[in-house]
């Protein structure tokens, strides 16, 4: 596969993507509830996962795809190519604020991550990484982010685990300057990737979640792994696994505290 060929493709798609959500404002959206009142689904989150798979079975009819929505394939192993898609991150934001929410894609071959892309629509701010090319932001290559210390800057966590922190998670949480959530994988990612945060940690996530981020965190040279310190597994049972993307120098540290 040509990598920077594929990537020309991904980066059109998710540009159209984008635009369709842009224009949906506009028109009437639909929303359902999945596992709880504040787990939305809406018409335009199914529609762009669709948009996706139609793209890539067009262009890769062999692909397997794992998307949010259930539109995919019911994937028993990460061998050959596979697709990870979130087509809204954040749909709560997308429903209730019209902003951070984002556009998650990313494209494994074998469990090795090639594509990663995490787009935040409404700030126009696109960050993706290619397999050996480096990590990028709306074109410009990054660098990894100079943190060293828990107390550089804020961090990023879910709220669920700000509500069921242990004394210990608390404690490490306390150490950095401030604590924000922003209620989106996408957005909490990008903040990291672009050294506004010092890590993302979160015990509530799904591998199209974390897909993008890892393949773009491997190309800054950040650290990614579960919470525990466990290399990521996307086939875990029910879908909900837990991540951390931040500097190496702090990874041992934001680990210990759930250990």
């Amino acid at each position: 596969m040509d990598l920077l060929a594929t990537h020309l493709l991904v980066n059109d798609w998710i540009m159209e993507a984008g635009q369709k959500i842009r224009h949906s404002f506009g028109e009437s959206i639909s929303v359902d509830t999945k596992s709880s009142r504040n787990d939305l689904v809406t018409n335009v989150d199914k529609e762009i996962e669709q948009f996706f798979i139609a793209k890539i079975r067009k262009q890769f009819p062999t692909h397997k795809i794992m998307g949010e929505e259930g539109f995919g394939d019911e994937l028993t192993s990460m061998d050959g190519y596979v697709w990870l898609i979130d087509p809204i991150d954040g749909t709560l934001n997308f429903v209730k604020r019209q902003e951070d929410f984002g556009i998650m894609i990313a494209l494994y071959k074998d469990g090795v991550g090639l594509l990663g892309y995490i787009y935040d629509v409404m700030r126009d701010r696109f960050v993706y990484g290619i397999k050996d090319y480096g990590a990028y932001c709306n074109g410009r290559r990054l660098s990894t982010p100079e943190i060293h210390s828990i107390g550089d800057s804020s961090i990023n966590v879910n709220g669920f685990m700000l509500l069921e922190a242990t004394e210990k998670e608390a404690e490490m949480i306390r150490k950095a300057m401030v604590t924000r959530t922003y209620g989106a994988s996408s957005i909490e990612h990008i903040q990291v990737i672009l050294g506004k945060s010092v890590a993302y940690v979160s015990t509530l996530l799904a591998p199209w979640d974390i897909a993008p981020g890892m393949v773009i965190a491997k190309e800054l040279g950040l650290h990614y792994s579960t919470v525990d310190g466990k290399e990521v597994d996307f086939l875990v049972p029910n879908k909900k696994t837990t991540g951390v993307i931040c500097s190496k120098d702090i990874a041992d540290e934001i680990i210990a505290a759930f250990k």
